[in-house]
């Protein structure tokens, strides 16, 4: 089951692609929850290993990032 952040059968049809989720519940677990419903969520798993590029840079986007920095590489 989805709550999303609209009504989808009344807001017009241009803005539904702007519909998000904020409750998301799998298996009667809530699996997402943002917003109004964030204090809900689950608390988020630790990172493992410590090595991981997620826990030092926030994912690999950070990580490319880090690397422009260090390296003086141009991202494409």
């Amino acid at each position: 089951m989805a709550v999303l952040s609209a009504d989808y059968f009344s807001i017009p049809e241009e803005e539904i692609k702007n519909l998000e989720s904020v409750l998301t519940i799998v298996g009667g677990k809530i699996v997402y929850a943002a917003g109004d419903y964030s204090n809900m969520a689950r608390p988020e798993l630790p990172v493992s290993p410590d090595r991981s590029p997620v826990k030092q840079y926030g994912g690999y986007g950070g990580y490319v990032e880090q690397c422009t920095i260090d390296y003086g590489r141009r991202r494409v």
